[in-house]
Parts: C-alpha cells; sequence; structure tokens
C-alpha cells in the first residue's frame, strides 16, 4: 500500500501582465452605460483600487464588491437585490492535454430572475490552468437564457487563453457536482462564468472555474486517472484506493 499522500495542485501559470490603465478605461466606459447603474458603487471602488494599485489581486485570486465595499467570501450567497461586481486576472490555459471530467448540472440564479427548476447537465474538464467557469452559448439556451432578462450585469472582460487575449462577456451561474448517474453530488454554489461561444467544426471543453476548488478539494491517486472529490482534505485520504 501506497504511503505517498495525495497532491493538491494549485493554478499555476506564467507571468501575464496586467494593463491597469486599460482596465480603468474599461471601468470608466461601464459608468457611462445605465445597464450598469446599479453596479456605480462597485466599479467607482475598483477604479480606486486600481489606481492605488491594490488592484490587481495576485494571480489566481477575485476581489469581490458587494454594495460599494470589499467583500472577502468565497462562500459569498447573492441574494435579490444584491449589487456583486467581480475584479480579477481572467485565464483559461489548460495545463496538461489530459483533465480528470467533473460531472455537473448548470442552472441560472433565481436572485437574478433565472428559473431555478430549470437546470442542465455538463461536462466539465478539472482544469487548475483556469480560474473562470466556461459556459457555452447552448448551455444557456438549455437553461432558457435572455440577457435582457436576466439581471446580472458584469460586463466584458479580457481572458487569456492558451490561443491569445480574448473579451468575452461574464455572467453569474450556479453549478452543481453530480455522479454519473445523475444525483446529486453537492450542493449548489455560485460559480463566475465567461459565455463562450459555439464554433461549428472545433472541439471545445468546458473548463472549471475558481470557485469550484474554494468548495472542494479534488486529487488522484499514484497510478490512478479516477477524480476523487470531498468537501474536506481529509475526505478525500480516506477514499483513495490502496495500490
Amino acid at each position: 500500500m501506497s504511503t505517498q499522500p495525495p497532491s493538491f495542485s494549485p493554478a499555476v501559470i506564467g507571468s501575464v501582465p496586467f494593463d491597469s490603465a486599460a482596465r480603468i478605461r474599461e471601468l470608466q466606459q461601464l459608468l457611462l452605460d445605465e445597464k450598469y447603474e446599479d453596479q456605480k458603487e462597485n466599479i467607482l471602488l475598483a477604479i480606486h483600487m486600481y489606481e492605488t494599485g491594490e488592484l490587481p489581486s495576485k494571480t489566481g485570486s477575485w476581489t469581490w464588491f458587494v454594495d460599494g465595499k470589499v467583500r472577502d467570501d468565497p462562500f459569498l450567497t447573492i441574494t435579490k437585490g444584491m449589487a456583486v461586481w467581480t475584479e480579477g486576472r481572467a485565464y483559461q490555459l489548460m495545463q496538461t492535454a489530459q483533465t480528470s471530467q467533473i460531472f455537473a448540472r448548470f442552472r441560472l440564479m433565481a436572485a437574478y430572475g433565472g428559473d431555478p427548476n430549470v437546470t442542465f447537465p455538463v461536462v466539465i474538464a478539472n482544469d487548475t490552468g483556469s480560474n473562470i467557469q466556461t459556459v457555452f452559448t447552448s448551455d444557456l439556451a438549455q437553461l432558457n437564457y435572455d440577457p435582457n432578462a436576466y439581471q446580472c450585469p458584469m460586463g466584458p472582460t479580457t481572458i487569456t487563453t492558451a490561443s491569445g487575449v480574448v473579451v468575452r462577456q461574464r455572467i453569474y451561474i450556479e453549478v452543481q457536482l453530480s455522479r454519473q448517474d445523475g444525483t446529486a453530488a453537492s450542493d449548489w454554489f455560485i460559480e463566475m462564468a465567461v459565455v463562450t461561444p459555439i464554433m461549428p467544426g472545433v472541439e471545445q471543453t468546458r473548463l472549471s472555474g475558481r470557485r469550484i476548488r474554494d468548495h472542494f478539494y479534488f486529487a488522484t491517486a499514484p497510478g490512478n486517472a479516477t477524480l476523487y472529490v470531498a468537501i474536506k482534505k481529509n475526505g478525500i485520504v480516506s477514499q483513495l484506493p490502496a495500490l
């Protein structure tokens, strides 16, 4: 029986330059759009923090703003009427060609006008090279997403990918891990997602977000491709097979 402990790998990427001045200009433009009126206090605080050097935060972490204040809360619960905003370096860089797969379900948030009874089963690549969840436009269609009705104005942001930098829209969704038979394996939790268009004829993968790693521990045993998931770190150790 192996005595080697499981390895828990954080997201590790090379140094990616962040243009704070450009982000300030983007945020200032959003202030001119009435769609972001409810986010005004959050956006103004974000601009101030970029100007003073408090932002950007370290690679891989998000700064959360709620009603004009910074909230350091990875388990934040969003309720109707809350103005929530995030700033940080968004990246989707697959660490390896082969990643473990996670079965899950998506749904839109009731707090923003989504129907919690409408869910969609998906498969997600558990990848430490990504800190923002992929949600395809086809996923959103299955969830009856209406961009004019879903009250979740997050604005566009730059995403660093293996192919370069792209600009895409962000939204909040809820994710629930599931077993292969479709039964629930976790509670629902909030994840920030990047809306990714479907490209016909191109193989695309849903990459995992940062918050899934705030809620759960993941590990594989040496020489075993099976992905183990637990809420507590010692929960994974107890589930690892004997080799």
